[in-house]
């Protein structure tokens, strides 16, 4: 039956997405559409084509972005009209936020916060919207650590105290407290930390990412000496768990290289710099969306050059990364960095002239 068919290719392709097949998804995907858009429209139908609409889009936005803002924009508006509105309107309007708004990161962050008010009407729905909570809080402005402080009490009265969701909460609140007042979120993250570690063991991915967040952490507050041990201590450990998937080295590579140059140690921090985009580029072909990590890497890469006055390869590297983010409203600050780092080189050209 073909709306059999079509949930089935619904489930698998958005199965083949979490897996990060996307190719595959899209497939499966594109067909649960097909066979959608030829049901009767009704409430019941239209949810399950937005939610197949916007997974679509996830499973498309590696490779073609633009499509993957009209698939998004297309779910939002179906999602949108379907009265009254159940959770998986809310899924739709949380996932449509990047895609159908991505050029309007103000009108995504209403939308996240029109997903929240819908699950606030389903009491069933208490992990979901502790989930829309978090991503609302992702968005910053005021409201960030009142919804993260919300998400972790639903969290704790769900899971109790000992639960990975309850570390990411703990994480995500560290890192507010910690740019509020310097030093705030240690305890919040080493309790993260501990909590993972005691659930999957010092060497996971999940406890190495805790890891990796704490050395930023410390990175951004000037305490470039506890971060260096750190961010070698997640590089260790991300090389033995992934022999075979390097570009995931990119995320401590890239810190420790940060970390290095900011404490004027830019030999070393270049060394580092490179291998990170070099890890990325052999992956780009096989892995999707990587294009944001390769462009900051390249910023980060390019500012460590220039703070060794070799201005022409610092600039070389940014023109490299405004063309890869030509057409890609949705990573709109990572292209204003690069244009304000493009400005940075102009101005050490100029005094360079004078003196």
């Amino acid at each position: 039956h073909p709306s059999v068919l079509a949930e089935l290719s619904l489930t698998v392709g958005s199965i083949y997405t979490g897996l990060g097949e996307r190719t595959l998804a899209r497939e499966h995907l594109e067909r649960a559409v097909e066979l959608l858009e030829f049901e009767a429209s009704s409430s019941k139908a239209d949810e399950r084509l937005a939610l197949a609409l916007i997974h679509l889009a996830d499973a498309t936005s590696g490779v073609d972005f633009d499509s993957a803002g009209r698939l998004g924009t297309r779910a939002y508006r179906l999602a949108a009209a379907i009265d009254p509105p159940s959770p998986e309107v809310a899924y739709t309007f949380r996932r449509s936020a990047r895609f159908a708004f991505a050029a309007d990161p103000d009108s995504g962050k209403i939308v996240k916060y029109k997903a929240i008010e819908i699950l606030r009407g389903f009491p069933d729905k208490r992990s979901e919207l502790a989930d829309a909570l978090q991503e609302a809080a992702y968005s910053g402005g005021d409201s960030a650590m009142s919804c993260q402080e919300e998400a972790l009490r639903i969290r704790r009265e769900l899971y109790g105290e000992v639960h990975t969701s309850i570390a990411g909460s703990l994480n995500d609140l560290a890192m507010i407290y910690d740019e509020r007042e310097p030093g705030a979120g240690d305890s919040l993250m080493q309790k993260a930390i501990e909590i993972d570690r005691e659930l999957f063991g010092p060497a996971h991915p999940t406890t190495l990412t805790l890891l990796n967040n704490y050395a930023w952490m410390k990175e951004e507050r000037g305490d470039y000496e506890g971060a260096v041990p750190i961010f070698r201590e997640v590089l260790a450990g991300r090389e033995r768990a992934y022999p075979d998937e390097r570009w995931k080295l990119a995320y401590p590579l890239h810190g420790l290289g940060v970390t290095l140059m900011n404490a004027d140690r830019h030999d070393e921090a270049e060394d580092v710099l490179r291998r990170t985009v070099e890890v990325l580029l052999e992956d780009q072909g096989s892995v999707d969306g990587l294009a944001n990590l390769i462009a900051i890497s390249r910023t980060s890469l390019s500012k460590c050059l220039l703070a060794q006055g070799r201005l022409d390869e610092s600039e070389q590297l940014v023109w490299l990364v405004l063309e890869d983010l030509s057409s890609r409203p949705d990573l709109k600050s990572t292209s204003e960095a690069a244009q304000a780092q493009l400005q940075a080189i102009a101005r050490a050209r100029s005094e360079a002239a004078i003196q």
